[in-house]
C-alpha cells in the first residue's frame, strides 16, 4: 500500500494538503509550515516534515487510547504520528486528517479509524506501507 500527502496550500502557519491511498484520494491533511530545508530551521512543535518517503507502522497511544500510524525515520522529527486533532494549534509537529470545514478538519475520528484499519489489513497481508 502507498499512502502519499500530496501539499495544496502554503501559509505562514499551516500546510494543507490531501491524503492519498494507492493514488486516490482519502482524505484532507493539516501539518504545520513547511519550510524550504536548506534556507530555513524547524521550528519545534510548529513545521511540516520534510518531504520525502517514510515508512509507516502503527502503535498504540495510550493517551488517545486507540492506534496510530507512526510516520518512521523521519529526519529531525520523532514520533510524528498521524491524528485527528482540529485545528491547528492542536498538531504539535504531527499530521491532522479529517475533512476541511472552513479552517478546521472534521470527521477525523473516523478518517483515522478507516485509515488504521487500511493499514493494519495491508500489514496483514505482508505489504509494505
Amino acid at each position: 500500500m502507498k499512502i502519499t500527502l500530496v501539499r495544496i496550500y502554503f501559509d505562514n502557519m499551516q500546510t494543507i494538503g490531501a491524503l492519498q491511498i494507492d493514488g486516490k484520494y482519502f482524505c484532507d491533511t493539516q501539518e504545520g509550515r513547511a519550510i524550504d530545508w536548506k534556507k530555513e530551521k524547524k521550528t519545534p512543535r510548529k513545521t511540516a516534515i520534510p518531504e520525502g518517503e517514510y515508512q509507516l507502522h502503527l502503535r498504540y497511544n495510550s493517551d488517545a487510547r486507540k492506534h496510530v500510524a507512526i510516520v518512521e525515520t523521519v529526519p529531525k522529527f520523532q514520533d510524528v504520528m498521524i491524528l485527528n486533532n482540529r485545528n491547528i494549534l492542536d498538531i504539535c509537529g504531527h499530521i491532522n486528517i479529517g475533512k476541511m470545514d472552513d479552517e478546521e478538519l472534521v470527521n477525523g475520528n473516523a478518517y483515522l479509524k478507516t485509515l488504521v484499519d487500511k493499514i493494519r489489513e495491508a500489514v496483514e497481508n505482508g505489504e509494505q506501507i
